[in-house]
């Protein structure tokens, strides 16, 4: 890797130490989930401990439809199941992780987002978050 940045630099590239973060250009290296050498998903690396505990449930095959904002805060989802839209409230948190489009896509049809792109939409903005949908990167 040290070999591959500095060659990198050595063509005009600059250096990147964070292409997670607000600056995607560059050379960098990329931040990875990986157990004994191996990529590792995060449901094998986070999920599949934590499913033991009282206050997690986890629940699949239930397409998120929005998520529940009051007073500025995502208290909840609101999910298909059977054909019918259930609410499902958090004690603590509501951790999202529907990826680089689904994520920003579940953002902004719950209010979240570039509010004169949701009024345009037809979708009432909760909080005017200009940069969520923009600058999408797949990770391949």
């Amino acid at each position: 890797c040290q070999r591959y940045l500095q060659a990198a630099t050595q063509i005009g590239l600059p250096l990147n130490p964070d292409l997670n973060g607000a600056q995607a250009d560059g050379a960098g290296i990329n931040q990875i989930t990986t157990r004994d050498g191996w990529r590792e998903s995060s449901a094998t690396a986070y999920l599949r401990d934590a499913r033991r505990r009282d206050n997690l449930e986890v629940r699949t095959r239930v397409p998120v439809d929005t998520l529940i904002v009051r007073d500025g805060q995502v208290v909840g989802v609101r999910h298909r199941a059977g054909g019918r839209l259930v609410e499902v409230s958090a004690r603590r948190e509501v951790i999202l992780c529907g990826g680089a489009i689904g994520s920003p896509h579940l953002l902004m049809r719950s209010g979240l987002g570039p509010a004169d792109e949701l009024q345009t939409l037809g979708i009432r903005p909760v909080a005017d978050l200009p940069a969520v949908g923009h600058h999408l990167q797949d990770h391949l």
